[in-house]
């Protein structure tokens, strides 16, 4: 078992690291791994008592990474004005605000799981953003078909204007405690 020696170089390397893209910390061998489990972005090592980065782009928390872009288009039901989602590391071109409302949810649930729970305790009106079941999504019956289900299992209200889907995943995003440099949603303007 590996022992630390001192306390004030264990936490002088771990401020280093930004907990929103390496959310998730566990004990991998004679090391404690920081990430997004089970991928490590930086390793602890208790024997020489410093953080080592499994890649060169996040040693430098300053430095520009080039993003890559994601078109999921082709997913969309109909292309009615784009929109783009962006992270950390990639930017989606989604075809609608609806379509953006369920890709952008899809990101922040994987980003940080629990948040669609969360977000589904919160209902305006006769709605919820999101349910783990149809029939709590709305109070009458027979708008649930203005909704789709998610990869995550979680249904959502689709019958929502474009500033109310894009509030939608603004409040997602808070939930989660996703600052805006980790995601944002915009409309694409006309070109």
């Amino acid at each position: 078992m590996a022992a630390l020696s001192s306390v004030s170089s264990f936490q002088r390397e771990v401020a280093r690291i930004d907990v929103s893209s390496c959310p998730h910390v566990w004990i991998a061998g004679d090391a404690l791994a920081f990430g997004k489990f089970p991928d490590a972005a930086a390793l602890f090592d208790f024997t020489s008592e410093t953080l080592r980065w499994e890649s060169q782009e996040r040693r430098d928390p300053t430095a520009t990474v080039e993003k890559k872009r994601i078109s999921k288009l082709s997913t969309a039901k109909r292309i009615t004005e784009r929109h783009e989602i962006e992270t950390t590391d990639k930017i989606y071109e989604v075809g609608s605000a609806t379509h953006a409302l369920t890709t952008g949810l899809e990101i922040i649930e994987n980003l940080v799981p629990g948040t669609l729970d969360k977000l589904s305790l919160e209902k305006k009106q006769s709605k919820r953003p999101v349910s783990r079941k149809l029939e709590d999504l709305y109070d009458v019956p027979k708008q649930r078909r203005y909704s789709e289900q998610i990869s995550t299992g979680h249904f959502v209200a689709t019958n929502n204007k474009g500033p109310e889907a894009r509030g939608v995943l603004r409040r997602a995003a808070q939930i989660a405690g996703l600052s805006a440099d980790q995601f944002v949603v915009r409309k694409r303007s006309a070109a």
